[in-house]
């Protein structure tokens, strides 16, 4: 939504429709043009193209990150934002939560993920980022990274297409444009956290 002024004007003209899924993103692509999907590289046919690979990282807002450092206890105590599809327990992937210098003292789970940035944007806790998602709230410093490390998966992040129905010029700009966006928010953010490495990992994944 962040870039949809940016979106009309270079396509005026073209109306929009979406189709939005609650929970994990999957399943076949119905009566659309274009979708994201998150996929292994042997998933990935002449149909779809990668984008990025799928990087993980726990994100909160600034307010509750200094707050946090305010608090004199060991380990620091931190609300969870679950995505309530079976995603619980994400934040022990992260080193300190492993380690025990953080701990899920309390949680919230809603069925959403948009509720679930709603809720991380707000202060309410730390939630699981998918960068390719939340990239634009951390170029802008809206979200933070609530510690900087990343995970990086064996999914890409692909847009694709169906095969029942040819690519129009526009989809295929459409695709391209998205793209775009995309990389230079990951020079954004990785300009802001250069302690995320991330220009590094996404080398490194792209060489797999």
């Amino acid at each position: 939504m962040p870039r949809m002024n940016r979106l009309n004007q270079a396509f005026p003209g073209v109306d929009l429709r979406f189709q939005l899924i609650s929970g994990r993103i999957g399943g076949p692509l119905v009566d659309v043009d274009l979708g994201m999907r998150f996929r292994t590289d042997d998933e990935i046919d002449a149909r779809g193209v990668r984008v990025m690979p799928e990087i993980l990282l726990p994100v909160c807002n600034r307010r509750y990150h200094e707050q946090l450092l305010q608090d004199a206890g060991s380990p620091h105590d931190d609300t969870i934002i679950n995505m309530d599809d079976g995603e619980r327990g994400w934040q022990d992937r992260f080193t300190a939560f492993a380690a025990h210098r953080r701990r899920a003292a309390t949680t919230l789970s809603f069925s959403d993920y948009a509720i679930v940035v709603q809720a991380a944007l707000l202060g309410q806790g730390v939630a699981l980022g998918w960068l390719n998602v939340l990239s634009h709230w951390l170029a802008d410093g809206a979200l933070i990274p609530a510690e900087h490390e990343l995970i990086v998966t064996q999914r890409r992040c692909c847009l694709v297409w169906p095969a029942n129905r040819p690519m129009r010029p526009v989809v295929a700009a459409l695709r391209d444009w998205i793209i775009e966006e995309l990389r230079t928010d990951m020079i954004r953010v990785d300009q802001a956290y250069p302690d995320l490495r991330l220009a590094a990992t996404l080398r490194d994944s792209g060489k797999r």
